[in-house]
């Protein structure tokens, strides 16, 4: 049989194998190794779905020395939906508190100039690598990070409003003190009340 040059040389420059095959496998490849980098970063953080509740205000958050740090800390929007809170008020502090340190830290007292007392109770005691959470309802740990929870409440002694930020002070044992300028949730939307609302 009588070769054909021309045809060797197109055979020649066809990659091995079924092309489509190889692009398939590539396929697979790159989108498995995505799926297990997005899999180890959401397992990274220390913070909880808990703590990442909506406010629909982008709660404070600083770092206390190393090892503690306050993430996501708000005021909820006045049960009563007039966008104020009078002086007398219960107010709740949400807040996600965050150990990264390998020794144990406790949460030794919370102030606010506003607040003529601060109750603190629960889960103070905050152990290594384990998240305590404040909430405004009662709630049990919904993950293993979370090592308890934490009621944080102000007594006020003057008016709350929305859209103003409210100075609180955490004081932890080892890793010492820091003020957080806590926003308070803004109006749900349908909510009564406006300029003229009652605590305005």
């Amino acid at each position: 049989m009588r070769r054909i040059p021309g045809k060797r040389r197109a055979l020649a420059g066809r990659p091995p194998g079924n092309w489509a095959d190889r692009c398939t496998v590539w396929r697979v490849v790159v989108c498995t190794v995505a799926g297990l980098v997005a899999f180890c970063g959401c397992g990274a953080g220390q913070v909880t779905q808990t703590a990442s509740e909506s406010a629909a205000v982008t709660g404070a958050s600083a770092d206390v020395g190393r090892s503690i740090a306050l993430r996501n800390v708000w005021i909820p929007f006045p049960p009563d939906r007039t966008g104020g809170y009078p002086a007398g008020s219960s107010v709740p502090v949400v807040a996600t508190i965050v150990n990264y340190g390998s020794e144990v830290d406790e949460l030794v007292g919370v102030a606010s100039p506003v607040a003529v007392r601060v109750l603190v109770e629960g889960a103070t005691r905050l152990p290594p690598h384990r998240n305590v959470v404040s909430t405004d309802t009662p709630a049990e740990p919904a993950s293993p990070l979370v090592a308890g929870a934490l009621r944080i409440v102000l007594t006020t002694s003057q008016v709350l409003r929305t859209g103003l930020d409210t100075p609180v002070t955490f004081r932890f044992q080892n890793a010492g003190q820091v003020t957080l300028p806590v926003p308070m949730a803004v109006r749900p939307h349908g909510a009564p009340g406006g300029a003229d609302a009652p605590g305005r």
